[in-house]
């Protein structure tokens, strides 16, 4: 069995281990972990729930805030943990994107809002839009004897900064509060699974329907509403109303003066672009208590929510007497009967499970590499009592490149890759490089399913076979290069060898015995051709369509007509070389002409390759809106098709012909 199927062996057992290992590190989490025996846990913060949701029978969701330690950071799916009724179980975290978060901010625009505050709310206001993603969908109520919206849920940020700052206080207004929560809440879409949050800014009590205060309050908790109220302190304000309206639906209550306002709302909008949802299998039918932990290296955070069958079940306000910094206190979370998972270690992340068992995905191909021996030595081991196994492992690569010529024997597929496969110097039959193209479009497939999914994997397994066809085109054209740069040198090594008294045949011989490659492996089968045989004439012609060179075809014509008429063949190669190294001198002028030229052209088309991915890992949000819109599509459809046109244009006017 040649070295290349060994190889392509070696290469499937490497697939396989690395699939396990991959599937392993995905179904290691947080049970595969060491449990904690105390009875009690000590977290360093709480985590804030913002909504519970059972989709299914199968499914709960809760989305989460990230504590402000790790706003900015992408969280591992493994530093979660989730327990139901005291049993662990494998939990799903997903970050909320811009297109799945929703919030609605109400103004307070009444009388007792001065001219600094409402300054302050406007830049404050206007800032907080600016720092949550683009593609969160946004919506401003204003209030003041009545409530209004001033722009719908998913307006443009154009249109929502001019709403800001079109605000205008009433010095003879008052307060309708409760009526602008009814009509923010009515702003929402009915995506119960979406992060959204109600958003409001007051200074005081409705001074409009205060006897609709209930009736809010309930409304947003039935809603599951993440509910943040901002008291702005003025002359007027109120906080006990504002917390009235907040706790049922556990939502927060900011305090914030016209000076610290808009750091309030940036810590808001920091959190609001770090949540998760966290998916998982209820451990039951009925209702569920669950605890929720964050374990990282900023510290752990914890939290208690419930479920029922069929509704949400809003997460509890945190106690009256809890602590502000659980750090600090002596009180402590107590589990139902369940155990705590600590700090992953480093042996548990997946990534380090996908390098060790790739490790050992090594050295299992390299014990399939050494059985693969050829299929003779397999027989001689099975006819001598060993193990019929290795007999097996030394058939398959013919069993499979059987295969792949019963395949190409159809039409003529196998004749055009063998021609190509010929003339690109490839040793290797077209069933054989099928086979080889196959074990790696298959490998590379199932890598992109692994980490990227279903499409990932046919765009890899396609890129793979494509850049196989491409290789043997950059096989051949390279060689083709390299003939021609050595065909000067060669047809003035013939002239010399015919003056010398060699016949044409052994001429060729001369050269196949002291050129350089390509052209020395070319003239070598010339001289094999013709001792088998073959007319001197025909193995020419077909040197000629293998090496597609039009200066060596001159070369054969020149030939073929002295076999003819006769003459002095020295001196016609003499001139026809003088004109073969003369074009070759000319081409490489060109070539050094235009150089600057080309590498423009190299760095032009590469600028968009690389301003693409600075600006990927710098800064996502902005660059995401060419993906996830309509208008992004058509601008990267655009702007491909135009990079197309201009760089075949440009190489074209670099390719001479003559």
């Amino acid at each position: 069995m040649s070295r290349v199927f060994r190889v392509a062996l070696a290469a499937l057992l490497l697939l396989a281990s690395v699939f396990s290992a991959a599937a392993l590190a995905q179904d290691g989490g947080p049970e595969d972990a060491p449990p904690s025996t105390a009875p009690s846990f000590q977290p360093d913060g709480e985590l804030d729930v913002l909504g519970v949701l059972r989709r299914s029978v199968d499914i709960v969701d809760v989305i989460v805030a990230a504590p402000g330690e790790l706003v900015g950071e992408q969280i591992p799916t493994n530093s979660w943990f989730v327990s139901v009724d005291g049993v662990s179980q494998s939990v799903k975290a997903d970050r909320l994107e811009g297109d799945d978060l929703e919030v609605v901010m109400l103004l307070d625009v009444s009388g007792s809002m001065d001219i600094a505050a409402m300054n302050a709310a406007k830049a404050a206001a206007s800032r907080f839009v600016d720092t949550l993603p683009v593609s969160t969908a946004i919506s401003i109520v204003q209030f003041g004897d009545e409530a209004s919206v001033l722009s719908s849920l998913g307006a443009p940020q154009d249109e929502l900064f001019v709403a800001i700052d079109g605000l205008r206080a009433d010095r003879q207004a008052e307060t309708a509060l409760y009526d602008a929560v009814l009509l923010g809440l009515d702003q929402f879409t009915s995506a119960e699974d979406t992060g959204r949050t109600l958003v409001v800014l007051s200074d005081g009590d409705d001074t409009v329907n205060p006897d609709a205060a209930s009736l809010a309050a309930t409304a947003v908790a039935e809603r599951e509403v993440d509910i943040v109220a901002i008291g702005l302190e003025t002359s007027d304000s109120n906080d006990a109303a504002l917390e009235d309206l907040v706790a049922p639906a556990g939502g927060r209550l900011l305090a914030a003066s016209d000076a610290s306002l808009e750091a309030v709302y940036n810590d808001l909008a920091s959190v609001l672009s770090n949540q998760y949802r966290l998916s998982f299998e209820p451990a039951a039918l009925g209702a569920g208590d669950v605890f929720l932990l964050l374990s990282t290296e900023q510290g752990q955070f914890g939290s208690f929510v419930s479920y029922e069958a069929a509704e949400l079940v809003p997460a509890p306000a945190p106690p009256a007497a809890a602590p502000v910094n659980p750090a600090t206190s002596e009180s402590a979370i107590t589990l139902p009967a369940a155990s705590i998972v600590p700090e992953p270690a480093w042996w548990a992340d997946d990534s380090i499970r996908l390098i060790g068992l790739g490790l050992l995905a090594l050295a299992i191909a390299a014990i399939g590499y050494l059985l693969a021996g050829s299929s003779d030595q397999a027989v001689q081991l099975a006819s001598a009592g060993r193990d019929r196994s290795v007999q097996a492992i030394g058939g398959a690569p013919e069993r499979l490149t059987g295969i792949a010529d019963s395949f190409l024997e159809r039409g003529e597929r196998g004749a055009l890759l063998e021609r190509a496969l010929d003339r690109a110097g490839i040793a290797l039959r077209p069933a054989e490089f099928v086979v080889l193209a196959a074990v790696f479009a298959s490998i590379g497939g199932l890598l992109g399913f692994l980490f990227a999914g279903p499409v990932a994997a046919l765009l890899f397994a396609g890129l793979i076979l494509f850049g196989s066809r491409m290789w043997v085109s950059f096989k051949i054209s390279r060689r083709r290069r390299m003939f021609e740069e050595q065909l000067g040198s060669t047809v003035q090594l013939l002239a010399g060898s015919l003056r010398a008294g060699y016949a044409v045949p052994q001429a060729a011989e001369t050269v196949a015995n002291e050129a350089e490659s390509p052209t020395a492996d070319e003239f070598h089968r010339l001289v094999t051709e013709h001792r088998l045989g073959r007319d001197f004439s025909e193995s020419m012609n077909a040197m000629a369509d293998r090496v597609e060179s039009q200066d060596f075809r001159w070369v054969v014509q020149a030939i073929a007509i002295h076999r003819e008429v006769g003459g002095d063949l020295a001196e016609v190669l003499d001139n026809v070389g003088a004109t073969i190294r003369d074009r070759e001198f000319i081409r490489r002028q060109f070539q050094a002409m235009s150089a600057e030229g080309r590498y423009s052209a190299y760095l032009i088309l590469s600028l968009p390759f690389v301003v693409l991915a600075v600006l990927s890992v710098g800064n996502p949000e902005y660059i995401d809106v060419l993906f996830n819109s309509a208008r992004g599509f058509i601008t990267l459809t655009v702007a491909g098709t135009l990079m197309f046109v201009g760089g075949s244009w440009l190489f074209r006017l670099i390719r001479p012909q003559f």
